[in-house]
């Protein structure tokens, strides 16, 4: 899967997790959709949209599909 766009993301300090919402594509189909992932320390989220999108992309996430309305 290809991450065309970070929507939304919140990172839980407390827990070293983060959530994000994108517009992600498979097989030429974009559709929204949700992941979590698990952080080795809270210095590892990147500080700007660009790079985010690329850590992201990294992880190679399971994407849970969801409507358009976050």
């Amino acid at each position: 899967m290809t991450v065309l766009e970070l929507l939304h993301w919140r990172i839980d300090p407390d827990h070293f997790t983060g959530t994000v919402q994108a517009l992600v594509e498979e097989d030429d189909d974009p559709f929204f959709a949700k992941a979590s992932f698990a952080l080795a320390e809270l210095e590892g989220w990147p500080d700007n949209d660009k790079e985010r999108l690329a850590f992201i992309e990294a992880l190679k996430l399971d994407w849970t599909f969801v409507n358009d309305s976050f």
